[in-house]
């Protein structure tokens, strides 16, 4: 029911010498076997229902390219341009996101592996900048980079230390930045309802316990709590 044909001219037209399987009807699936003396294992189906190519190995479809040129590997359910499965998840990915779609039913991941002095890198880019932004890793001193503008905005090194706008590592957590023409460098607001006692930073001992807190009353006063009366006592 398939019928093999080698030709370098067929139906009186010219063409390059090629290899066609056709099926004997719009349903049925052309194929090339792979197997050994004992059986087939591996295979190359054509399905002319809906026009895809997949790919069998050891029995089992192992990829599948659609007739709108999305490839599956792991699935024949194919949601993107390029969809690696090793698991339903029950996730279609989002259409402003769906040239790479990753998945599994447990743990999924992407491995970027570079040189033990190198830096992985995922670059964001448009028509105007190949590099505009990006997310980085330095092997070098094992820091990661966050770009954006065409230029690094944040930074956590080896330790821990977080540091924005270039900041040099000073404490856990470091701004560098021009106040003058943001007119503030750190900037907190309450969105909820108005009413006094809210604590906008906190601060605690190695304990747990709370030491004072700056708060805001919900009109325009901020208060500063601490659990010692020595800041009333000052300049008294």
């Amino acid at each position: 029911d398939v019928s093999l044909t080698i030709a370098a001219n067929e139906n009186g037209s010219a063409r390059e010498p090629r290899l066609n399987l056709r099926g004997y009807s719009t349903s049925s699936n052309p194929q090339i076997a792979f197997g050994d003396n004992n059986a087939y294992s591996g295979y190359i189906v054509y399905e002319n229902q809906d026009d895809s190519m997949y790919f069998l190995t050891n029995t089992s479809e192992a990829m599948r390219i659609t007739s709108a040129g999305k490839v599956g590997i792991g699935t024949s359910i194919v949601l993107a341009k390029l969809h690696v499965d090793s698991g339903n998840s029950g996730v279609t990915p989002s259409a402003n996101a769906d040239e790479l779609f990753i998945e599994g039913s447990a743990n999924s991941g992407i491995t970027i592996a570079s040189g033990t002095s190198s830096v992985g890198q995922i670059m964001f880019a448009d028509s105007g900048d190949n590099d505009i932004g990006g997310i980085s890793y330095n092997h070098n001193d094992n820091s990661m980079r966050f770009t954006a503008g065409a230029g690094e905005r944040m930074a956590i090194n080896g330790s821990g230390q977080i540091t924005v706008g270039g900041a040099a590592a000073d404490g856990k957590f470091a701004i560098a930045s021009n106040a003058g023409s943001l007119n503030r460098l750190i900037s907190l607001k309450d969105t909820g309802n108005a009413g006094g006692g809210r604590d906008y930073i906190e601060f605690f001992n190695v304990s747990g316990g709370s030491a004072g807190s700056i708060e805001h009353n919900g009109t325009s006063t901020v208060a500063y709590r601490t659990s010692s009366d020595y800041r009333l006592k000052e300049n008294v």
